[in-house]
């Protein structure tokens, strides 16, 4: 999917628009209408921490986002105590790539508990809980963790396009003929 997104200049341009537009939405945090003014202070708390992390909220958003081609999306928040009023809040919510799971931990419903990340600087495996996840999957065609993405409908269409790309190629390096034209 990778090598696709690298260098099939249709799919990256299309995911990139995408991702351009889901990560220029208007973000908003509103209270249960029924929470009144505590619920009111719990979402201006809310909207402050999504603006005071280490990356910015639409780099979070377009990261999440590419759920839709890969299957599904993981990535782990991080806590920190806020200096302004001794709360915690989120540090960071960072990306952990497709390629880096290696299992899935499921209950009896298989409900996902949890994963299991290969450190792609080491080897080691480290196991990230459900409560530190934030967990996308597009699960409207397969009930798998990982999800049916778009991209695994373009695999044979991509490499299709390669092929007739490289034939186009040589066409123009030779007459259409096949005889090099010098």
């Amino acid at each position: 999917f990778s090598d696709m997104l690298a260098n099939i200049c249709i799919i990256a341009a299309g995911v990139r628009y995408f991702l351009n537009v889901v990560a220029k939405s208007e973000w908003k945090v509103e209270p249960p209408p029924d929470s009144g003014e505590e619920g009111q202070k719990k979402a201006d708390l809310l909207r402050e921490m999504m603006d005071d992390m280490e990356t910015p909220w639409h780099r979070v958003i377009r990261r999440a986002a590419m759920f839709k081609f890969y299957g599904f999306s993981v990535q782990e928040w991080t806590a920190k105590i806020r200096e302004k009023d001794g709360l915690v809040g989120m540090a960071d919510i960072e990306p952990r790539p497709q390629r880096t799971i290696e299992r899935w931990d499921l209950d009896r419903n298989s409900r996902v508990l949890g994963v299991v990340q290969t450190n792609p600087q080491n080897g080691q495996e480290i196991y990230i809980p459900r409560e530190k996840l934030i967990y996308l999957v597009d699960d409207s065609l397969d009930d798998s963790p990982e999800g049916l993405g778009l991209f695994r409908h373009l695999v044979e269409t991509a490499k299709r396009l390669q092929r007739y790309e490289m034939l186009e190629r040589f066409g123009y390096e030779n007459d259409l003929r096949g005889i090099p034209i010098a």
